[in-house]
């Protein structure tokens, strides 16, 4: 069932006084006394809409796909072949500092998953949709066995946000930006089919 417009505005806004939270104090620093601060109310503006720390790191998530969807595709757009797979590689593995907060969170909320439903499944959903978006892009970039090859590029992306955070001065996001496109380099296109003349 969709959010009515002012329940969906005032979820927004809590995401991005939570974005604001770990931008500033770490993802550690996000409650749901601190994100209220940040709106200027009283918790219970917050509690109304997301109930536990945990669904503010999801309802944050939520957030920040709606906005990369977009983006992504205009990223895209007119691209072809294997100039879109690497432009997706580039944009995908290129930290910003929204970004590089976002993967913090990502790793608070992976120590979370088993003890807070709503961030498993938000980390349930994210993960789908990001093996989805792989998926797509190498389907329309014709590069053969796009599953089995989307499994291998998914991996490595998941690996580069996790060792950009364990250990960011070895992972910076240029190495893992070339490690993405040494393997994308690796993978075989799909044959063209050619029709013999009658």
């Amino acid at each position: 069932m969709p959010l009515d417009v002012d329940a969906e505005a005032r979820l927004d806004a809590i995401a991005e006084a939570t974005i604001e939270q770990a931008t500033h104090a770490g993802p550690r620093a996000i409650t749901i006394r601190t994100v209220a601060a940040r709106l200027g109310g009283s918790t219970t503006k917050v509690t109304h809409y997301v109930r536990s720390r945990g669904g503010l790191m999801a309802n944050a998530v939520r957030r920040v796909q709606q906005h990369w969807r977009p983006e992504l595709a205009e990223v895209l757009a007119g691209r072809t072949g294997r100039d879109r797979l690497a432009t997706f590689v580039d944009w995908w593995t290129t930290g910003t500092a929204q970004y590089d907060v976002f993967r913090l969170m990502w790793v608070e909320m992976l120590a979370m998953r088993d003890s807070d439903e709503v961030v498993g499944r938000a980390l349930q959903q994210e993960a789908h949709a990001e093996r989805d978006e792989v998926v797509a892009v190498l389907t329309e970039s014709r590069i053969a066995d796009p599953q089995l090859r989307a499994d291998m590029l998914y991996l490595l992306l998941r690996g580069i946000n996790i060792s950009s955070v364990e250990d960011p001065e070895t992972w910076p996001a240029e190495r893992g930006r070339q490690a993405a496109l040494a393997l994308v380099e690796l993978m075989p296109s799909t044959p063209t089919s050619s029709r013999q003349p009658d």
